[in-house]
């Protein structure tokens, strides 16, 4: 039988260093959202590409991926 404990802590930060957090969790929000943007328009190039009829280029040449337009 596996036991499985757990601890819990309650943060209590004071405006001051409640700041960091925050802008730890925006910064990853942004990053995590940048880099969705990007595969999506990736993907969507993809799609379009297939559906010419021509074939997709050589990984890691898309200009969606490189940031080259």
């Amino acid at each position: 039988m596996r036991v499985h404990q757990a601890y819990r802590y309650a943060l209590d930060p004071t405006p001051d260093q409640a700041v960091a957090p925050a802008s730890h969790c925006g910064a990853a929000r942004y990053a995590f959202n940048w880099a969705l943007g990007r595969v999506k328009a990736a993907l969507e190039q993809r799609r379009e590409s297939r559906q010419r009829g021509t074939l997709p280029r050589r990984r890691g040449s898309s200009p969606a991926l490189t940031g080259k337009h």
